[in-house]
């Protein structure tokens, strides 16, 4: 029994069937055919609409703001050499771009980080200097502040950021001159 499964394994390696064994095609052939019928491939999904895209990073890029408030009162806590209205407003720049850059991708966006992060550390810092003005100093409520005024417009200035940047699907335009006439694809 061995024997015939090596022999079976050898004989399988030169690419040629025995002589005595009958190839047998792994497609069935249709009777007088010589050709195996075309197996139809699968259709492409869809990538989501741009504007299911934008709305997910968007609403991640929000909720990550949230955690970095968390994030950062956790490393500043009550060290007095730090200030964590910047803290928040510095590490949610970096957050919110990512998720937001992370879901955009995932979803088949193509857009360049670069615009997305600038745009989001403006509105984050106008968020920081705006929520330090209205807490009076206060290091619990101005990072607060800071995280609820700006994590919602700064997701929104990556997602716009993203967009802005993504390729965009161009139309082909090409003619050609042949024998009867004009031939064209618009």
């Amino acid at each position: 029994m061995t024997l015939s499964l090596v022999v079976l394994l050898a004989l399988s390696q030169t690419g040629q069937p025995p002589a005595d064994v009958p190839a047998v095609p792994l497609v069935p052939v249709a009777p007088g055919s010589e050709e195996a019928p075309a197996v139809p491939e699968p259709a492409p999904r869809a990538p989501p609409s741009v504007l299911a895209r934008s709305l997910l990073a968007t609403g991640g890029g929000t909720l990550a703001g949230g955690v970095s408030l968390g994030i950062a009162l956790l490393l500043v806590g009550n060290n007095p050499n730090f200030d964590p209205t910047f803290a928040t407003a510095a590490l949610a720049s970096l957050m919110i771009t990512g998720v937001a850059f992370a879901i955009h991708e995932a979803m088949g966006g193509r857009g360049e980080i670069t615009l997305s992060f600038l745009l989001t550390a403006l509105v984050m810092a106008g968020a920081g200097g705006l929520s330090a003005a209205l807490g009076n100093g206060d290091r619990v409520l101005a990072p607060v502040l800071a995280a609820a005024i700006g994590s919602l417009p700064a997701a929104a200035a990556a997602v716009f950021g993203l967009e802005a940047t993504s390729p965009k699907p161009k139309t082909r335009v090409a003619i050609a001159f042949g024998p009867t006439g004009f031939y064209g694809t618009f």
